[in-house]
């Protein structure tokens, strides 16, 4: 009586562990439709996530690039000042390129920088 009791008992908890209720996969699904006109029907994003980035919105404008724009004639000066020149004098501040006479370690020199990212290219003694 015993070993029936025994057997019946644990063939009902095998089945309670085999067959027990599997649970569903939850399928999240986002779908996005894109009506391809970001600054139209009333904010910058509408639409898929093709409109994400530095060209749609209010906010995210494009702004010049910095390469465009010349630095100061007293900015070069202070490049030039920077390299270790001393009695530094600006000669020609127009065009491409700036040329600045200066002096170091006693001898004079005549420095040209590119006027848009004040590189100095040429160096030369005088």
């Amino acid at each position: 009586m015993f070993k029936k009791s025994f057997i019946i008992a644990s063939a009902l908890l095998a089945a309670i562990f085999v067959f027990q209720p599997v649970e569903q996969a939850d399928a999240r699904v986002n779908v996005h439709i894109g009506v391809g006109a970001p600054f139209f029907y009333g904010g910058p994003y509408y639409g898929g996530p093709y409109y994400y980035g530095p060209y749609y919105g209010r906010r995210h404008y494009v702004r010049p690039r910095r390469s465009y724009r010349r630095i100061s004639c007293a900015r070069g000066r202070r490049i030039v000042r920077a390299r270790g020149y001393y009695r530094v004098r600006a000669r020609d501040c127009t065009g491409k390129s700036y040329s600045f006479t200066a002096k170091k370690h006693g001898r004079w020199y005549r420095i040209h920088m590119r006027s848009r990212n004040g590189r100095i290219y040429r160096i030369r003694r005088l």
